[in-house]
């Protein structure tokens, strides 16, 4: 099983395919599964490096970090560096959706010289009362809800009016690929990563982002809206602009042959070995 050892932790992670390295940050809660749909056709072209972030997974947590005060968005961001220090990789392309996408602004600010290009789904750079909402909301009924009975009723803000209708067998497959995965994480962490996400402003910082980016959102993403993903888009110059319609809060997986085609055209666009 691959892993290295990151500050004290085991992180869990797969390698695909050859070329310049492309690191994929998961969401809330979510395994290195979550880009189940990219790994195919990112590979051909790229190194596709896949991790379980700390204590998801097959990645461990020390006890002394399972608190509000250790489990920050600066831990998981300097995870990724720690994760490319043992992979001995200096610079790469850095993927994140929705709560990923946090940490790899994060990431991007905090370690610019590590950073090829920068792709940013579904996500945001300042929290706000409705994302606040949102997660807060995770948190009390995590006290009630298995992770599994949370994650069912939170399927409306996940995907979209169209999925829910119409792409009955995709969803089939998202949860039958869930299900024969190992738990993907408990109770107590999952609400540590969702307070993480409470309160933060990195809209300043990101302005300073130098790197080609890439923001994508889906057009009917009701847990963190599109206007989140065009705030950052405005915010960091010359930066690019993709909205998926008919997808919500997982374009990556609801019209994943689409997105795959326009987020690698940006990658392959601004590889720094041309």
């Amino acid at each position: 099983m691959p892993e290295v050892s990151v500050g004290g932790d085991r992180i869990y992670y797969e390698v695909h395919g050859e070329g310049e390295p492309v690191i994929f940050i998961s969401g809330l809660g979510a395994d290195y599964t979550l880009w189940h749909w990219q790994v195919e056709e990112y590979s051909k072209e790229f190194k596709c490096i896949f991790f379980d972030n700390r204590g998801i997974g097959r990645s461990t947590i020390e006890k002394g970090l399972l608190n509000k005060e250790n489990l920050t968005l600066k831990l998981l961001s300097s995870d990724v560096a720690g994760l490319m220090k043992e992979l001995e990789i200096e610079k790469a392309h850095i993927v994140g959706a929705s709560m990923g996408g946090i940490i790899a602004q994060s990431f991007a600010v905090t370690y610019p010289e590590k950073v090829m290009t920068l792709s940013l789904h579904s996500t945001l750079a300042k929290s706000s009362l409705l994302v606040n909402l949102h997660f807060r909301t995770q948190i009390d009924l995590l006290e009630k809800l298995s992770i599994g009975e949370l994650l069912s009723s939170m399927a409306p803000t996940i995907w979209s009016e169209e999925t829910l209708i119409s792409r009955s067998d995709l969803l089939l497959e998202f949860r039958s690929l869930k299900k024969n995965a190992k738990p993907s994480v408990s109770k107590e962490l999952y609400a540590l990563q969702a307070y993480a996400c409470l309160d933060f402003n990195l809209l300043d910082e990101i302005s300073k982002i130098k790197v080609p980016v890439l923001v994508t959102a889906g057009a009917e993403d009701i847990l963190i809206h599109p206007r989140n993903s065009k705030i950052i888009h405005q915010s960091i110059p010359e930066s690019e602009y993709i909205e998926f319609l008919g997808c919500g809060h997982a374009a990556l997986v609801e019209k994943h042959r689409d997105f795959n085609l326009k987020t690698l055209d940006f990658l392959k666009r601004n590889r720094e070995i041309k």
